[in-house]
């Protein structure tokens, strides 16, 4: 739990009790140092702040992402993370604090426009179907979890997790919207 402690203090309040499976899923390699992991995971999010995306815990989980095969700091990643939003936006998908992880997990992935075309309609025809029609926000996690099936044949460790962080952020998103609907309501009565 070094790394986590050591995160604590480079950002005391984004990192939460949510953080400890990733801060598992970074130490499993016993010759990652943690500070090092930290320390990283810290110039993502330094990085990708002054290009535009928002500090949050979906950043910390975003740059926690990226340090997790490779401790070692690589600028080329928050270049090819802006590529990969670049090219969502394109698509129509709008840049979201919760869509953070989602972009890290198909950079890493390295999916071309073809396998990005072929996601989004997957996500647009999920979207549609009478089982999503609470929950069209989740299309495109479920678009993406079915085509690292198909393409991988089984999904590892860290892109499971990933997905998994992301759906339960866009859970977590709609609990709070139900939440604070709930006390405007009362508080209008």
């Amino acid at each position: 739990m070094s790394y986590y402690t050591t995160l604590c203090t480079h950002h005391m309040f984004l990192t939460t009790h949510d953080d400890v499976p990733y801060a598992v899923l970074l130490t499993v390699k016993e010759e990652q140092n943690p500070v090092q992991l930290a320390d990283t995971v810290h110039q993502y999010i330094k990085d990708l702040t002054a290009r535009g995306y928002y500090k949050s815990n979906e950043l910390l989980w975003l740059a926690q992402l990226l340090a997790m095969d490779d401790a070692n700091y690589q600028s080329t990643r928050v270049e090819d993370i802006v590529a990969m939003e670049q090219k969502l936006v394109r698509f129509g998908i709008k840049k979201k604090a919760q869509h953070y992880v989602i972009i890290g997990l198909l950079t890493l992935l390295n999916y071309n426009d073809t396998q990005l075309t072929h996601i989004i309609g997957l996500s647009d025809t999920l979207a549609k179907m009478k089982q999503f029609k609470w929950y069209k926000q989740y299309a495109l996690y479920s678009a993406i979890q079915i085509t690292v099936h198909i393409t991988k044949g089984e999904t590892d460790g860290m892109l499971e997790a990933s997905v998994l962080t992301a759906i339960e952020t866009a859970i977590q998103a709609q609990q709070m919207t139900v939440a604070v609907t709930l006390m405007n309501t009362n508080s209008a009565t």
